[in-house]
Formats: C-alpha cells, structure tokens, sequence
C-alpha cells in the first residue's frame, strides 16, 4: 500500500504544480499579455512555490532512502524511486511544461491579427529592357 500511496502523491504533486503554472499562464493571457509574457510571467510567479513544495517532499523522503533496520530494502527502493521521480518531475514541471504550454497555445490559438492590415498596392511593373 505504501508504494501506491507514494506514486500516487508523486503524480498528484507533479500534475498540480504543471496544472498551476498553466492556470496562471491563462489568467495572464485573458488580461491581455501576449503568449509569450504569460508564459514567462507564470513560470516565474509558481517557480519558488513549487521549488518549496517539491523540495520539502523529496527531504522528506531521504529518511527512506536512509532507512536501517528490518526493511530497509523495500523503503531504500522507495525512497529513491519517489526522489529520483519527485527531482524529475520538478526539472521538467520548471522548463518543459512552459514550453508545451506555448506550442500548444500557439499552434491552437494563432497570432491575432493587427486591427489595420496594410493595403495591397500593385506590383510595380519591371523596367523594360528594350527602350525605344
């Protein structure tokens, strides 16, 4: 039961923090700040929440890893799978999750148009090479 509950808070903690920095990224977005700007705005306002966050679980877990005494096999197993996974999850929540969020945000919503497109004018017609 232990190793379910421990993968289970692994993913729960991993996807709130991606969930978060999307949130804020949409927030940012609806007030009006371009892709980009939300996208790093959000990323910097969640960066030392979830650094905290993910930081205190993984030290919290070294005690496993640590662990002597009858069974420790099964809670060295454990603690560095939820430590190794935790670290990870971390390291791809602060920097591949902002980039997806702007590849998948630009590919679904394009670029809004400017309000005054510039007019089309005639091609000019090439100098004629035969004067006469």
């Amino acid at each position: 039961m232990i190793p379910i509950a421990r993968s289970a808070w692994l993913v729960g903690l991993a996807s709130k923090n991606a969930t978060l920095i999307v949130e804020f990224a949409e927030q940012l977005r609806e007030r009006g700040l371009p892709l980009l700007d939300a996208t790093l705005e959000a990323a910097c306002i969640r960066l030392r929440l979830t650094v905290m966050t993910s930081f205190a679980f993984i030290l919290g877990v070294v005690r496993l890893m640590l662990a002597t005494g009858a069974g420790q096999e099964g809670r060295h197993s454990v603690g560095m799978t939820v430590f190794r996974g935790m670290l990870m999850s971390t390291i791809l929540n602060l920097f591949l999750i902002p980039v997806l969020y702007m590849i998948v945000e630009g590919c679904e919503r394009p670029a809004e148009p400017e309000s005054n497109p510039p007019t089309a004018t005639a091609p000019e017609s090439p100098p004629s090479r035969f004067v006469g």
